[in-house]
């Protein structure tokens, strides 16, 4: 108990703004005007300190987690979970390009026949022949 006496008798009296050359003049004005100045600079001090502390506590913090070479199906899963923050810094396709696209050519009758009659391609161009 005589701990805490201590302790608050020695805060009431501290003075952060004392002069080294004031030190022995006893202006009781001047005194209370520092005690004073020392308590609100302490009283804002320990405010901010307080607010610094619990606004970077209450901060949301971003975490980056990097997928190598995701399957379609997981890509799908993160897009629906986390469509707004997503992104996908890839830079060689795994996925098949059958599942994106096909790919049926049509060949013309008359370039098929002259591909096969000859076994080779013509000299002329084909469409000098219709």
């Amino acid at each position: 108990m005589k701990v805490i006496r201590y302790l608050l008798q020695k805060l009431a009296q501290l003075n952060l703004f004392i002069e080294p050359n004031q030190q022995n003049e006893n202006n009781h004005q001047t005194l209370r005007n520092q005690l004073l100045t020392t308590r609100i600079y302490l009283i804002l001090l320990i405010t901010s300190i307080f607010i610094l502390v619990l606004f970077t506590s209450l901060s949301r913090q971003n975490v980056s987690i990097t997928v190598q070479n995701p399957s379609i199906d997981m890509f799908n899963r993160l897009e629906a979970a986390y469509s707004d923050t997503l992104s996908c810094p890839c830079r060689n396709i795994f996925a098949p390009y059958s599942t994106f696209m096909t790919f049926q050519p049509t060949y013309h009758p008359v370039r098929i026949f002259v591909l096969i009659k000859t076994g080779e391609r013509p000299k002329r161009k084909l469409h000098s022949l219709l």
